[in-house]
């Protein structure tokens, strides 16, 4: 039998391929190295959407490169150089207080603002949060506590009145308000009755003609008295949008 009939007699099933293999004495046996292998991996999770893990002085935040982008600090942390804990986590070398306003930045563009109505602002803290982002490389929250936009960012208004009576009244104002009374003396002139009559103090209609023919003997009938009064002194405080605008409205 020769080898066309044999071809014939042991056909090849469906599916299967028939390959002829030259063992000469030239030639090479098949190639069995792990490269000529091919590994079906699962494609990697984008870089907007991967979780990074930051271990800031003990606590935990978990954020995205893109959050982080905007850090020369992170840009350096999140290359091959640096390597990851055991966990999984970057570790970073700072104030986890602190780093929680600076995560907020880049975040929600909310930059932080330490003012208490009564106190004013907290210096301590902008300066403290300066360092820390000067040491972070966030390039736009270090220019606004450098350059002390938290002071342009709250304003206020005080508008101050003379109040007639001595009485406080209950009032309904907003949380940014504040109302505070104080007596001041002044000196204004004030009228005298002639007669010395107490209820004719500081009211000429009040003296009759008796008062009348004595003012023609009574040199001064007005004299300077010091007098109380109450004034009414109100505190707004406004965080301004224009400043706000300014900073972020191009961007």
């Amino acid at each position: 039998m020769d080898a066309s009939s044999k071809a014939d007699e042991f056909p090849t099933s469906a599916g299967e391929e028939s390959h002829e293999t030259s063992h000469g004495p030239d030639s090479e046996p098949p190639s069995t190295s792990l490269n000529a292998l091919t590994i079906n991996e699962p494609p990697q999770q984008a870089s907007a959407d991967r979780q990074i893990i930051l271990n800031v002085g003990g606590r935990h935040f978990v954020t995205s490169p893109d959050t982080l982008s905007g850090s020369s600090y992170f840009k350096a942390l999140l290359s091959e150089r640096w390597k990851t804990q055991d966990d999984g986590s970057y570790f970073v070398d700072a104030d986890p207080e602190l780093f929680e306003h600076v995560l907020r930045y880049p975040r929600h563009k909310t930059v932080p603002l330490f003012y208490d109505r009564s106190k004013g602002h907290n210096i301590g803290m902008y300066m403290a949060l300066l360092q820390v982002a000067d040491y972070l490389g966030v390039e736009e929250l270090i220019k606004y506590l450098r350059d002390k936009w938290y002071f342009q960012m709250v304003t206020m208004r005080v508008t101050t009145e003379e109040v007639d009576h001595p009485y406080y009244t209950t009032e309904e104002m907003q949380t940014n308000v504040e109302v505070e009374y104080q007596s001041a003396c002044t000196t204004r002139k004030v009228y005298v009755c002639p007669r010395g009559i107490a209820v004719h103090m500081e009211s000429p209609a009040s003296c009759g003609n008796d008062c009348r023919k004595r003012s023609k003997e009574w040199v001064n009938d007005y004299e300077d008295r010091i007098v109380q009064k109450l004034v009414r002194i109100k505190r707004e405080v406004f965080v301004s949008q224009e400043v706000w605008e300014y900073m972020y409205g191009s961007r």
